[in-house]
């Protein structure tokens, strides 16, 4: 998936960035006092690293093949 250029990526970028530190907060809060959703944090702690890792991956334009010299 290759996000528009200039502008308009940074915003998709910086959007996406604001969700996550958000859904982290309000996760924190949960898990702090529910301890059934402190049970989930193994599924869904590992959602949200992936998700950060796709972020960062479209930020820098996607995979790219090794350059050779």
């Amino acid at each position: 998936m290759n996000l528009p250029p200039g502008p308009r990526r940074r915003q998709i970028f910086v959007a996406a960035a604001a969700l996550l530190i958000v859904g982290a907060f309000v996760f924190g809060v949960l898990i702090t006092y529910h301890p059934r959703i402190a049970a989930a944090a193994g599924v869904v702690v590992p959602l949200v690293l992936g998700g950060l890792s796709l972020l960062i991956s479209l930020y820098k334009g996607g995979s790219q093949p090794p350059t050779t010299t």
